[in-house]
């Protein structure tokens, strides 16, 4: 039914609903655990998203969203867990998709055929940093 991957899809998909943004800030927070028959695990390191996430997610729009995502009824089960423990979690994927991206094109742009050109003129000369436009929107969460 789901897994960590599948969690993330999940959670990235509620930020479309501006309802449910403040929710789905918070569950971008969260570490999927485990899932079983009906119900899904996610854990937080802190008590308070905790606290405020079991009180947002009795919301109508919420449990529509949910069982329109996985197909059926889904009890969500939320835990305090200790640093380090669960998954992923969705805010902690989009910090790699983003790293991801500067670095490839950081990389993309030290080996420009025309930067081998302007360090090949210029004897000695070294490229300090590269700007790499910021990624606006992630559309792909694995």
């Amino acid at each position: 039914m789901c897994d960590a991957s599948k969690w993330r899809q999940f959670v990235h998909m509620l930020a479309d609903n501006h309802d449910l943004a403040p929710l789905q800030a918070l569950l971008a927070t969260s570490h999927f655990m485990s899932a079983t028959g009906d119900e899904i695990t996610v854990s937080f390191h802190a008590d308070l998203p905790l606290r405020q996430t079991e009180r947002l997610a009795e919301t109508r729009g919420f449990l529509e969203r949910t069982q329109g995502h996985f197909g059926n009824p889904v009890k969500l089960v939320f835990a305090l867990a200790p640093e380090g423990s669960g998954g992923r979690s969705l805010s902690d994927e989009l910090q790699r998709i983003r790293t991801e991206h500067r670095e490839q094109g950081e990389g993309e742009a030290r080996q420009h055929p025309a930067v081998a050109r302007a360090l090949d003129a210029f004897p000695g000369a070294a490229v300090e940093s590269v700007h790499v436009p910021e990624l606006k929107e992630v559309t792909d969460v694995r």
